[in-house]
């Protein structure tokens, strides 16, 4: 498994279009790959109400460059995919209730996910962590996903300290999920 401390879910992975898309929620910035070119966009200045507009102007011209044949219906799911990935979204209600399932469900995710950093982020290893993912969103939604993630990340879960099956038990007796529903509205 992983062998530094770091917490799992810094950077978060998207695949799309053959394209890989790579969060970093420290830096905030989106890394995009394919084959062997590489763009980083700082996503400052992406919110909400811009989406669209940001999308445009930082991103068309790059995913034009890999593929001049991209649709609008391309752009507009591969920009979907980004402001998903990077918590540009209003949530009306955050969640505050995980079950057991759930978490049962999210270490799956975990391991998905170590498993990229163990073959370093290859395409292959973030592909199957999409189709996991997609599998995980479609049965609870985004919004739990991302209140997972926020616990990863603001309670330090990590593979040197626990576990994968040790994810329940974390989230039951070290997250306090009162204060990751005050922040999980978005990110600004």
């Amino acid at each position: 498994m992983m062998s530094s401390t770091e917490s799992l879910f810094t950077n978060d992975y998207s695949v799309n279009r053959g394209i890989m898309f790579i969060y970093n929620f420290y830096t905030d910035q989106l890394e995009i790959r394919h084959q062997n070119d590489v763009w980083t966009i700082d996503l400052n200045g992406l919110r909400h109400h811009n989406t669209v507009q940001w999308i445009r102007i930082h991103v068309d011209p790059i995913l034009k460059s890999i593929d001049p044949m991209f649709t609008v219906h391309d752009l507009y799911d591969i920009g979907r995919s980004i402001v998903q990935l990077a918590r540009r979204y209003w949530i009306e209600y955050p969640v505050k209730h995980i079950t057991e399932s759930m978490c049962n469900q999210f270490q799956k995710l975990i391991e998905a996910h170590a498993h990229i950093n163990e073959q370093n982020e290859s395409y292959e290893a973030c592909e199957s962590y999409q189709n996991i993912r997609t599998k995980f969103i479609k049965k609870f939604n985004w919004p739990v996903y991302h209140f997972l993630i926020l616990s990863v990340r603001g309670f330090n879960f990590n593979l040197n300290d626990y576990s994968i099956t040790n994810f329940n038990a974390f989230m039951n007796k070290i997250v306090n999920k009162e204060e990751i529903a005050a922040i999980q509205c978005y990110r600004p």
